[in-house]
Protein backbone atom coordinates (compact mmCIF):
# COMPACT_ATOMS: atom_id res chain seq x y z
CA UNK A 1 0.00 0.00 0.00
CA UNK A 2 1.49 3.16 -1.01
CA UNK A 3 -0.05 6.13 1.66
CA UNK A 4 -0.03 9.83 -0.72
CA UNK A 5 -0.81 12.90 1.32
CA UNK A 6 0.46 15.46 -0.90
CA UNK A 7 1.28 18.69 -0.06
CA UNK A 8 0.39 22.41 -1.68
CA UNK A 9 3.89 23.45 -3.56
CA UNK A 10 4.13 26.03 -6.51
CA UNK A 11 6.69 26.37 -9.16
CA UNK A 12 7.42 29.95 -9.75
CA UNK A 13 8.24 30.72 -12.32
CA UNK A 14 5.41 27.94 -13.91
CA UNK A 15 6.75 27.58 -16.97
CA UNK A 16 8.31 24.46 -18.14
CA UNK A 17 11.79 25.77 -19.14
CA UNK A 18 14.68 25.92 -17.03
CA UNK A 19 13.89 23.07 -14.85
CA UNK A 20 17.10 21.87 -13.90
CA UNK A 21 18.27 21.24 -10.36
CA UNK A 22 20.94 22.73 -9.54
CA UNK A 23 22.69 24.04 -6.14
CA UNK A 24 19.71 24.25 -3.90
CA UNK A 25 19.42 26.52 -1.50
CA UNK A 26 16.41 27.23 0.77
CA UNK A 27 15.13 30.13 2.72
CA UNK A 28 11.49 31.10 4.42
CA UNK A 29 9.32 28.77 2.36
CA UNK A 30 11.58 28.86 -1.03
CA UNK A 31 13.88 26.69 -2.43
CA UNK A 32 15.68 27.45 -5.47
CA UNK A 33 16.52 24.72 -7.87
CA UNK A 34 18.80 27.15 -9.77
CA UNK A 35 18.94 30.96 -10.37
CA UNK A 36 15.31 30.96 -12.05
CA UNK A 37 13.32 28.48 -10.82
CA UNK A 38 11.67 27.99 -7.36
CA UNK A 39 9.50 26.43 -5.22
CA UNK A 40 7.41 27.60 -2.83
CA UNK A 41 5.71 26.27 0.42
CA UNK A 42 8.21 23.96 2.10
CA UNK A 43 8.04 24.29 5.82
CA UNK A 44 10.76 25.15 7.61
CA UNK A 45 10.57 22.35 9.57
CA UNK A 46 10.02 19.64 7.10
CA UNK A 47 13.06 20.76 5.31
CA UNK A 48 15.02 20.82 8.53
CA UNK A 49 13.80 16.94 9.26
CA UNK A 50 16.47 14.28 9.79
CA UNK A 51 16.32 10.29 9.41
CA UNK A 52 19.58 9.09 10.46
CA UNK A 53 21.67 12.42 10.51
CA UNK A 54 20.56 13.14 6.75
CA UNK A 55 18.34 16.12 6.04
CA UNK A 56 15.30 14.19 3.86
CA UNK A 57 14.98 17.22 0.74
CA UNK A 58 18.17 18.21 1.36
CA UNK A 59 19.34 15.41 0.59
CA UNK A 60 17.17 14.62 -2.08
CA UNK A 61 17.86 17.37 -4.41
CA UNK A 62 21.57 16.92 -3.64
CA UNK A 63 21.10 13.26 -5.41
CA UNK A 64 19.51 14.51 -8.32
CA UNK A 65 21.75 17.40 -9.58
CA UNK A 66 21.79 18.18 -12.99
CA UNK A 67 18.74 16.02 -13.59
CA UNK A 68 15.46 18.17 -14.62
CA UNK A 69 12.92 18.56 -12.55
CA UNK A 70 10.21 16.55 -13.87
CA UNK A 71 5.94 16.56 -13.20
CA UNK A 72 6.80 12.86 -11.60
CA UNK A 73 9.50 14.03 -9.80
CA UNK A 74 7.58 16.98 -8.65
CA UNK A 75 4.73 15.12 -7.29
CA UNK A 76 6.69 12.60 -5.49
CA UNK A 77 8.73 15.92 -3.56
CA UNK A 78 4.61 17.07 -3.48
CA UNK A 79 4.23 13.77 -1.98
CA UNK A 80 7.18 13.37 0.81
CA UNK A 81 6.82 16.91 1.76
CA UNK A 82 3.18 15.97 2.95
CA UNK A 83 4.17 12.81 4.28
CA UNK A 84 7.20 14.28 6.47
CA UNK A 85 4.71 16.82 7.41
CA UNK A 86 2.15 14.62 8.89
CA UNK A 87 5.09 12.61 10.17
CA UNK A 88 6.18 15.74 12.51
CA UNK A 89 2.43 16.39 13.69
CA UNK A 90 2.91 12.63 14.86
CA UNK A 91 5.86 12.71 16.45
CA UNK A 92 4.75 15.93 18.24
CA UNK A 93 1.73 14.35 19.33
CA UNK A 94 3.52 11.18 20.21
CA UNK A 95 6.12 13.45 22.78
CA UNK A 96 3.07 15.41 24.47
CA UNK A 97 1.55 12.17 25.47
CA UNK A 98 5.24 11.84 28.27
Amino acid sequence: MQVKIPASLAIEPNTSDDMEIGAVKYKCGVLSLNPNKRIVGIPNDVWEYQIGGYQVLDKWFKSHKGESLTIDSFAHIENVVGLLSETIKLRDYLRGLH
